[in-house]
């Protein structure tokens, strides 16, 4: 069983710098699988930011999560303000992100996979785009994958390799900028807390936002 990890840019123009930080994301899950003996991408929307943060640090950029921001939605003429929180902020010398992001698990033979991650980002580019911030910063949505399949109809190996492959590739056609994913052979059979899932890996999709 190997490893199933990489991670493609869809849009160059927008997203070429990112690649360092989701070959990163991608190694730091299959790290934590192999270190700690659990997936850490089935956990919750927060511990997902956290990994891509420490991406981020390892690929060399600053990160900051959950900090205060300014939001702001339009309503018809008027514009509403107020003060939250932006899930996280990615820097270099040339400049910032700040990303906003959600998690959704996704079946892994779902006929309507493309479309159910296109929702997912769209939420996530949606508060993206309602968030400022005191400094000059791009906005992105991500979304955070985990893929799962009932532990009742678990397929051989090579099958599920097929699968996760095929999912994969159908995502391409998704309304991501950029995309990345990571399978550690260690949690390959990994199930959740109630046993009733098979949780091989996650998927990252993301997509720009306007400010």
């Amino acid at each position: 069983m190997k490893t199933i990890v990489g991670a493609e840019i869809l849009d160059h123009d927008r997203f070429a710098t990112w690649l360092p930080i989701l070959q990163a994301w991608g190694a730091c899950h299959v790290e934590f699988a192999q270190q700690v003996d659990d997936a850490a991408y089935w956990y919750t929307e927060r511990s997902n930011v956290g990994v891509l943060a420490q991406a981020a640090w390892r690929s060399g950029r600053m990160a900051l999560e959950e900090y205060q921001a300014r939001k702001s939605r339009q309503h018809g003429h008027a514009t509403k303000e107020w003060l939250g929180r932006c899930d996280l902020w990615i820097s270099d010398a040339q400049g910032g992100e700040l990303i906003e992001a959600k998690q959704e698990y996704l079946a892994l033979r779902s006929r309507q996979a493309v479309f159910l991650a296109n929702r997912i980002l769209a939420s996530a580019v949606k508060d993206a785009s309602h968030t400022r911030n005191d400094l000059d910063s791009a906005a992105c949505g991500i979304a955070f994958l985990p893929v799962y399949l009932r532990a009742s109809c678990a397929p051989t190996a090579e099958r599920l390799a097929d699968d996760i492959v095929e999912l994969i590739s159908a995502l391409r056609t998704s309304d991501a900028g950029m995309m990345a994913w990571s399978f550690p052979a260690e949690t390959r059979e990994y199930l959740g807390a109630d046993g009733r899932n098979l949780i091989p890996g996650i998927i990252l999709l993301g997509a720009s936002a306007i400010v």
